[in-house]
């Protein structure tokens, strides 16, 4: 089984507990993956699906810098790919 999620209106997510066989009918090849998700060379705030803030507490290395994250595929595997943005 796979639990699948789907953000709604304010904030709202609706999660889906979909059978292996029903979700192999919806699997992506590689190579399609790879077009809808290209990796960036140099991707910006905008490229991003989530941004983190600064750390807190005793880091101070990375003070004022936020974490964005965006998925991203090549020819064999896809997952996130994060910055500093």
């Amino acid at each position: 089984m796979a639990i699948v999620n789907k953000p709604g209106q304010e904030g709202s997510v609706t999660l889906y507990d979909i059978p292996d066989a029903e979700l192999q009918k919806y699997a992506i090849p590689a190579d399609k993956a790879a077009k809808m998700f290209p990796k960036k060379s140099n991707p910006t705030r905008d490229d991003a699906v989530s941004v983190g803030g600064p750390p807190e507490g005793d880091v101070q290395a990375y003070s004022g810098h936020n974490i964005c994250w965006y998925y991203c595929c090549d020819h064999h595997r896809c997952g996130w790919c994060w910055y500093y943005c």
